[in-house]
Order: structure tokens, then C-alpha cells, then sequence
């Protein structure tokens, strides 16, 4: 009795024992396979935003592609779709590209994408968060937001060519040694396990997401209460930022970086930044903010290209959190994107082909030109 029971015991160890390296054999296999032939799984978010921009430039061949990228503020606060814009007197094509934690790190990342991917815009507004490109501790805010899994393996080396910090090179080990942990919606999503039919699987962005990339806030309308509530938790994610100016260099440099490749690979480009409640500004000294100011007018005007300074332009009932728009507010804001910003950087020599009169194009004091 005693033998058999024996026998049972090693029969059941080495079950398990194969179950297990089944499990790590598997794991690394579906590591690779996310690195490597899986990008929508890796990075659900963009893969959605691509999909969504090749299929409008699908449906209008030849037109002149204006591509906003920049980080979650663009993404809930362009409504893309409104814009109607004319380069080289062509109607243009106007797309959102903001993602979800975006600052120069991201940006430059998905810009490099794009320009593998054949995307070249005619005209590129790139989105510029001053805070991010202040660092009074030890790491930059973007650091903090960074989610690393969603990055391939040479897109981490290209980020700590920026940072020596070891957290995006464990988090991005993390996602390939474990992915059915990490990357557990985007499986679902991608292999369409919650559905026999491939074509209903469930969106894969964290948030309903237009054809033409906008991402409106969940929150249609909030109290006075609600919105400094939500504010507070906003000035939390901004903690690394907080205290007198430093310039961190390592997004100053990604940053510089891209107005370069941008110029090398012919791409027009200017900067943008986007509307910010009095509130929020607030919370940062005038010493602080007038250093980061001159920091980001120093990149433009050493990069040669416009920067385009919305953030005064919405009041604060615009927004659910004092820097990100309420649907209501992103409507108003394109509105008056639409109607000053692109034909003023026309007219500022950013797109060549077209130029209208200068009588014509709206005052623009937000517009510093080159």
C-alpha cells in the first residue's frame, strides 16, 4: 500500500513539475510573441489609434495629413473630426494622435513608429508639457507615467539612452517574462477570447475613441466639488515636477532629438501647448513656471519652428480637472484650433505651398513665430 502510494506521490510530482515548465515555456513563448508579432497586444492604445489612421487616410488618398501627438490632454481635448483645414490648397486630413501618459519619452517613441510605418505628415503639431521637462528629484515626472511593457525591446534602449534609472528595463521584463499577467486585457482583446467572432472583439482602448483618434473625457459635466477633487488627484500624478525649476535633461533631450528628425526627415513641425486651468498653473511658483516657459520658447526658437501657447484659452468650468477638457470644452477648443492655428502656421511658412494673406489670417498672440 505504502509502494503504491509512493508511486502516486512521484506520478503527481511530476506532473506538476511538467505543468510548471509548461507554464514558463509557454509564458516566454507568448513573451515573444508579444515582443515581436504582437504590437496590439503589447500596446493596445496605439495599435487602435494606427488602425483608426490608416483607414481615414485609406479613405482619402492624397491628402494632406495633419497629425496632432502629444499626450492624453490632445487626446481628450482635439475633436479631429471638427477640424477643417486646407494645406497647399488641398483639404487636409486632421488626426489625433495623443496618448494616454505621453510626454517627450512617449512621443518620440510613436513618432519614430510612424515614420517606419511610412507615415509623414505634412504638417506635424507636436504637444510640449512644460512640467515634464522639470525634474527638482531624482527622476522625471514622464518617468513616473511610463508604462515600459507596452515598448519593445530596442525602444527600451533607446529610452535609457535618456535615463539610467533600472525601473522601465524591470517593468518591461516583467511584461515579457509574464505577459498573461501583464498584458491580460490585451490578450483577451487581441485573440478575441470573449467571443467566437474575431471581428466583436472588445475595444482595446482604455476609453471610447473616434474615428478620427479624439478620446472624450468619461466625465460630461462635473460639480465645483468634483472638479477639485479630480484636480488634487492631477496635481498628485505632477509630484515629481513639484519644486524649484531644475531642466531634466534626459526629455529635454528626446524632445530636441525629434524637432531634429523631424527636420532631417522633411517633416513641418511646431509646437503645442495645450489649454491648462488658472487653478492648476497656479499650484507651481512664477519662478518655476516663467524658467519652464523660457526652456520650452528656447527649444522653438533653437529648433527654428513656431509654438503655439493655448493654455490660457479655456476657462476653468472647460475643464473636469483643471488641465484635461470636458467634451463640451474640447468642442470650443477645436472650434478656435481650427480657425486660428492651422491657417496661422500656414501663414507663419510652416506648410510653404499655401499662403494666404496675412490680413486674412486671425490675430494670433499665442503664436509665437520663428
Amino acid at each position: 500500500m505504502s509502494l503504491i502510494r509512493r508511486t502516486g506521490a512521484r506520478r503527481a510530482g511530476r506532473a506538476l513539475l511538467w505543468a510548471a515548465l509548461s507554464f514558463v515555456v509557454a509564458q516566454l513563448g507568448l513573451g515573444v510573441a508579444v515582443e515581436r508579432w504582437l504590437p496590439g497586444v503589447r500596446d493596445p492604445e496605439y495599435a487602435a489609434k494606427f488602425e483608426r489612421l490608416e483607414a481615414r487616410r485609406a479613405e482619402a488618398p492624397g491628402r494632406p495629413l495633419v497629425l496632432v501627438l502629444g499626450s492624453s490632454r490632445v487626446e481628450m481635448g482635439l475633436v479631429a473630426g471638427r477640424v477643417r483645414a486646407a494645406l497647399a490648397n488641398r483639404p487636409a486630413l486632421v488626426f489625433n494622435f495623443g496618448l494616454s501618459g505621453g510626454g517627450s519619452l512617449l512621443e518620440a517613441i510613436a513618432l519614430r513608429r510612424l515614420l517606419a510605418a511610412g507615415v509623414r505628415p505634412d504638417l506635424l503639431v507636436l504637444e510640449v508639457l512644460p512640467l515634464t521637462l522639470n525634474q527638482p528629484g531624482a527622476r522625471p515626472v514622464e518617468e513616473e507615467w511610463l508604462d515600459a511593457a507596452r515598448l519593445t525591446w530596442d525602444e527600451i534602449r533607446f529610452v535609457r539612452r535618456y535615463s539610467a534609472d533600472r525601473r522601465s528595463l524591470l517593468q518591461w521584463l516583467k511584461g515579457r517574462a509574464f505577459p498573461c499577467e501583464r498584458h491580460h486585457h490585451g490578450l483577451r482583446c487581441g485573440v478575441a477570447l470573449d467571443s467566437a467572432d474575431p471581428a466583436a472583439r472588445p475595444e482595446r482602448t482604455p476609453r471610447p475613441t473616434d474615428a478620427f483618434g479624439w478620446s472624450p473625457s468619461l466625465c460630461e459635466d462635473v460639480t465645483p466639488e468634483e472638479r477639485r477633487s479630480h484636480a488634487a488627484f492631477a496635481t498628485a500624478q505632477y509630484e515629481a515636477a513639484r519644486g524649484d525649476f531644475r531642466l531634466a535633461e534626459g526629455p529635454t533631450q528626446a524632445l530636441r532629438e525629434s524637432l531634429a528628425l523631424c527636420r532631417r526627415e522633411g517633416v513641418p513641425v511646431a509646437l503645442l501647448l495645450m489649454p491648462e486651468g488658472e487653478a492648476f498653473r497656479s499650484q507651481w511658483s512664477p519662478a518655476t513656471r516663467a524658467a519652464l516657459d523660457e526652456a520650452v520658447a528656447g527649444l522653438a526658437r533653437a529648433a527654428d519652428v513656431s509654438l503655439i501657447d493655448t493654455r490660457a484659452w479655456m476657462n476653468e468650468d472647460a475643464f473636469w480637472d483643471g488641465h484635461h477638457l470636458q467634451p463640451r470644452g474640447a468642442v470650443a477648443f477645436t472650434e478656435r484650433f481650427a480657425s486660428e492655428v492651422i491657417p496661422a502656421l500656414v501663414s507663419a511658412g510652416v506648410k510653404p505651398a499655401a499662403r494666404p494673406d496675412p490680413a486674412e489670417v486671425p490675430h494670433a498672440d499665442w503664436l509665437r513665430q520663428r
